[in-house]
C-alpha cells in the first residue's frame, strides 16, 4: 500500500516524460556541480593557509563578481555566436581549467586575474541554465524539469560539501604530506577533475533548433526602481558575509575543515526545506510582506551567528541564515516577472543580476578590510543591519505592488 502511494505521487510529476537529452544534461550538471562545490568550499581556506587575510579574500571576491558582471553583459552574444552546446562545453572546460589555474598560481595579481576569468565563465554557466532546461523540455514538462534540476543540484551540494570537508585528510596519505596547504591544493585539483568529467556526457547532447536571441528590452518605472533599490540593500548584506562564511568558521570559531563541510552540507539541507515552505508563506501573507519578513529573519539569524556561539549552535544559526536567505528567492523572481511585460522579462532578469553582482562587488572588499581591522562580529552585525533595512525597505517601497491574487 505504501509503495503504491509513492509510485502514484511520483507518476503525478511525470518524470518519465522528460527527454533523454534532459537526463544527459542532468548527469553532466551534477558532475560539474559536485566539482565546483568542493572547490568553493575549500578555496578560501586554502588561501588562508597560504597566508592571505580576509582583506585579500574580499578583493578576490570583488574580482570574481566583476567577472560575473562582464559575463552577464556578453552571454547573449556568446550564445548567438557559439550556440548552446558549444557554450555549454566551453563553460565546463573553462571552469575546470580556470579553477585549476586558481589553485596553482601564486602571485596576488595572478590570483585576482584568474578570479575574474572564473567569474566570467561562471556567469555564462549560471545564465545559460534556464535556457538549456527550457530547450530540453516541453512547455507542459518545463516546471517538472526545473524542479528536477533544482532538487538534483541541492542534493549534489549536500553530498559535495560533506565529501569536500574530508577530502584533504583522505588525500594526505596519497600525496605523502600532511601539510594543510598541500592537501587542500590537491583536493581543489580533484574538484577540478570531477568538474571536467562533465564534458563527456555533455558532448553527447543534441539540441534542436535554437532561435536567434532577440534584442533585450529593459523595464522602467516606479516598480523596477524601488525593487532594485531594496534588492541592492539586501545584497550589500549578503555580499558582506557570504564570501567569508567558510573563513569565519575556520578563523573565528576554529572549526576543523571536515566539520565545516558537515555544517555547509546541513545548510544545503536547510535550503531544501526553506524552498518547500516558501509558497505557503507567500500564500498566507503575500509576496511583498513575505519577502520583507524573510529578509528580516535572515538579518536576525546572521546577528545570532555573529555572537560566536560555540559548536552546533553556530551551525544552527548558519542553517537558519541560509534557509531564510533562499526562502524568498522564488517569491521575489515571481513578483518581478508578474510586474513587468512579457517582452521585458529578460531585461528585468538581467537588471536584477547586475544589481546583485554589483552590490556583491562593492560589499566584499569593504567587508574584507573591515574584518581584518575590526573582526568578524562587527562586520556581521553591520551586514545583518543591511539585511533588515533591505527587508523593511522592500515592504515599505513595494507595498502598493502586492499582487491581489495569491
Amino acid at each position: 500500500m505504501i509503495f503504491s502511494r509513492m509510485r502514484a505521487r511520483l507518476s503525478g510529476w511525470s518524470f518519465s516524460g522528460l527527454s533523454g537529452a534532459f537526463w544527459v544534461f542532468l548527469v553532466a550538471s551534477c558532475l560539474f556541480t559536485f566539482g565546483v562545490f568542493v572547490f568553493v568550499l575549500l578555496y578560501n581556506l586554502y588561501l588562508l593557509d597560504r597566508g592571505f587575510r580576509e582583506d585579500f579574500l574580499g578583493l578576490v571576491t570583488s574580482a570574481m563578481t566583476a567577472g560575473n558582471i562582464v559575463g552577464t553583459l556578453f552571454v547573449v552574444a556568446a550564445t548567438r555566436r557559439l550556440g548552446l552546446k558549444r557554450l555549454l562545453l566551453l563553460c565546463f572546460a573553462g571552469m575546470a581549467a580556470v579553477s585549476a589555474g586558481r589553485a596553482l598560481v601564486v602571485g596576488q595579481a595572478a590570483l585576482l586575474g584568474w578570479a575574474f576569468l572564473w567569474g566570467v565563465t561562471f556567469a555564462f554557466w549560471a545564465i545559460s541554465i534556464p535556457v538549456i532546461v527550457a530547450q530540453l523540455t516541453s512547455a507542459e514538462l518545463r516546471p517538472v524539469g526545473f524542479s528536477a534540476y533544482l532538487a538534483s543540484v541541492i542534493g549534489i551540494g549536500i553530498l559535495a560539501d560533506a565529501v569536500g570537508g574530508w577530502l584533504p585528510g583522505w588525500l594526505a596519505p596519497v600525496i605523502r604530506t600532511t601539510a594543510s596547504v598541500e592537501t587542500k591544493r590537491a583536493a581543489l585539483l580533484v574538484g577540478c577533475a570531477i568538474a571536467a568529467l562533465a564534458l563527456w556526457p555533455a558532448a553527447h547532447l543534441r539540441f534542436g533548433h535554437v532561435p536567434r536571441p532577440e534584442r533585450v528590452s529593459y523595464p522602467r518605472g516606479a516598480f523596477i526602481a524601488r525593487f532594485l533599490a531594496a534588492l541592492a540593500l539586501m545584497n550589500l548584506g549578503t555580499g558582506a558575509f557570504n564570501p567569508f562564511s567558510n573563513a569565519y568558521f575556520a578563523q573565528y570559531l576554529k572549526m576543523p575543515v571536515h566539520d565545516i563541510g558537515v555544517v555547509f552540507s546541513a545548510g544545503q539541507l536547510a535550503q531544501v526545506c526553506a524552498i518547500l515552505f516558501a509558497p505557503l508563506i507567500v500564500r498566507r501573507v503575500g509576496a511583498v510582506r513575505g519577502i520583507m519578513g524573510v529578509e528580516v529573519f535572515t538579518g536576525l539569524s546572521l546577528a545570532f551567528l555573529a555572537t560566536g556561539s560555540p559548536g552546533w549552535m553556530a551551525a544552527l544559526g548558519f542553517g537558519g541564515y541560509l534557509a531564510f536567505q533562499w526562502m524568498d528567492e522564488p517569491a521575489m523572481e515571481s513578483l518581478l516577472m508578474t510586474q513587468v511585460p512579457l517582452a521585458q522579462r529578460s531585461g528585468a532578469s538581467s537588471l536584477m543580476y547586475l544589481v546583485i553582482f554589483s552590490a556583491n562587488a562593492v560589499a566584499a572588499p569593504v567587508a574584507g578590510t573591515g574584518i581584518a581591522r575590526f573582526g568578524y562580529p562587527v562586520v556581521m552585525i553591520a551586514a545583518a543591519a543591511f539585511l533588515v533595512a533591505g527587508g523593511l525597505a522592500f515592504g515599505f517601497l513595494l507595498r502598493r505592488f502586492e499582487p491581489r491574487s495569491r
